[in-house]
């Protein structure tokens, strides 16, 4: 070979080594779309996840909300009774009273 042939052969070389470093870049920054297209279901996966619990939470405060107002509702109802009860033997305590005077 002569130098204009070494030459030649040297930078083809050169051109070889530079789109070799190129192809292994872009196989890097293949690789690391993966990895993000990856994350990317993962956090979709964990997102529809925290949907059904916050759809669940919801639902077990709904019901949670039903329960108190059924058992304030009772607890009213037995306050009530409660009240007319102490009334009415206030009243026949007090007719016992003025009976005894």
């Amino acid at each position: 070979l002569d130098a204009k042939q070494l030459e030649a052969v040297s930078h083809e070389a050169g051109e070889a080594r530079r789109l070799r470093a190129e192809l292994l870049d872009a196989e890097a920054a293949v690789e690391e779309l993966r990895k993000v297209e990856l994350d990317a279901e993962r956090i979709k996966g964990n997102e529809s996840d925290l949907l059904a619990a916050l759809r669940g939470a919801r639902d077990e405060i709904a019901s949670l909300d039903s329960e108190l107002a059924f058992a304030t509702t009772e607890r009213g109802q037995e306050v009530v009774a409660l009240q007319t009860q102490l009334e009415t033997e206030r009243a026949e305590r007090a007719e016992q009273v003025e009976e005894a005077r």
